[in-house]
């Protein structure tokens, strides 16, 4: 029961549903620890693992493998345009500026991506996209990205505007919000 509940944990994020996740980490079940993200357990420490799988940092509830691993590694293009901004706040998490240089607009692209080695990005919120589908060559996606840097918590809130570039979904700039 302690795994299919821990499963359950990753895909929803009510109150109610985090308050019984913190009952069950930790629990011992047959093959090991439940490890739940420390976003639902609330600790510090969490390694973002369930059992064996790693879960995407993107929060899409699905493990990096299938989720934004692929997308990092050129396996596949990102879909939507809020799927290319959840790949690219996953290669901030993991710090892959190939990536971030690859999925941003030839035209807006920095000459040099030099990221910041003290911040620690926490999480990702999606607020709204516009656009950005399958079928569509321009998008926007408006986010909360949530970071801690020299022990003090923030956010970078954004609207970032994606278009296609030979049918692929890039980045190409982002106008920040208070």
């Amino acid at each position: 029961m302690a795994p299919a509940l821990a499963r359950a944990c990753t895909r929803a994020w009510s109150v109610q549903v985090q308050r019984r996740c913190r009952h069950v980490a930790g629990a011992r079940v047959p093959g090991g620890v439940v490890r739940l993200p420390a976003r639902v357990v609330g600790g510090t420490g969490q390694d973002g693992r369930m059992g064996d799988v790693k879960l995407c940092p993107c929060r899409r509830g699905e493990s990096f493998d299938e989720c934004c691993g692929p997308i990092l590694a050129g396996e596949r293009a990102a879909p939507t345009a809020e799927m290319l901004m959840r790949s690219r706040y996953t290669a901030y998490v993991v710090g892959d500026t190939e990536y971030l240089s690859r999925s941003w607009h030839p035209d807006t692209r920095p000459a040099d991506l030099a990221l910041e080695s003290a911040q620690r990005w926490l999480f990702l919120e999606i607020v709204a996209t516009e656009r950005g589908g399958p079928f569509d060559d321009r998008g926007t996606v408006e986010f909360i990205a949530h970071y801690k840097l020299d022990g003090a918590r923030d956010a970078m809130h954004e609207v970032s505007t994606f278009t296609r570039v030979h049918g692929a979904w890039v980045y190409v700039d982002g106008t920040f919000r208070a």
